[in-house]
């Protein structure tokens, strides 16, 4: 992902869509596609805590790694009952690798970002309010243990890129292609 200040990567229609792939547990052995729809307000939260020691004089001496936590949250913004009996029925005990279209086609920077999930666990949770049919949600995602290698991704997902790999001990992959 390109960084700095470039008033071309302000995308006015992003949000992009939501794909989740049933897998096992381990990330592997996909199956059922559940396409999830639009999604807006996405965001990708990578937060890893450190702990800091110190001495017998309270300097700190070392910093050692702690937790680390990655969410992608956001808002669907089509509401209808398929989309509430996956949160309801496929959710608790079930792992998916996810896919997001990040950017409409060839946007930033003349590139489509997409966001590939190794194995991600959907939180089951919505509120149905009167006059108000956009739902949040928040998927959390597990550490891998080894590779986890994704082909065929243009006829399963619709997506620009073909293949992703999420490394080992790795969480997702972000991939910049070029659609034709």
């Amino acid at each position: 992902m390109a960084l700095g200040k470039d008033k071309g990567k302000i995308v006015k229609f992003g949000g992009g869509v939501l794909k989740a792939q049933l897998v096992d547990d381990a990330g592997g052995t996909p199956t059922t596609i559940y396409d999830l729809g639009f999604v807006d307000e996405v965001g990708l939260t990578y937060t890893s805590e450190t702990e800091d020691r110190q001495d017998e004089t309270g300097n700190t001496v070392a910093s050692l790694p702690g937790d680390t936590k990655v969410k992608l949250t956001g808002v669907f913004l089509q509401t209808d009952t398929e989309l509430l009996d996956f949160l309801r029925d496929n959710t608790i005990g079930y792992y998916y690798r996810i896919y997001h279209k990040m950017t409409a086609k060839n946007a930033m920077n003349g590139k489509t970002q997409e966001f590939f999930g190794g194995i991600g666990v959907v939180k089951p949770m919505f509120e149905i309010k009167s006059k108000t049919k956009r739902i949040p949600f928040e998927i959390n995602f597990l550490k891998n243990d080894s590779a986890i290698s994704m082909t065929g991704l243009t006829t399963a997902l619709g997506s620009a890129a073909d293949t992703a790999t999420v490394d080992a001990e790795k969480y997702y992959e972000l991939v910049e292609t070029t659609e034709v």
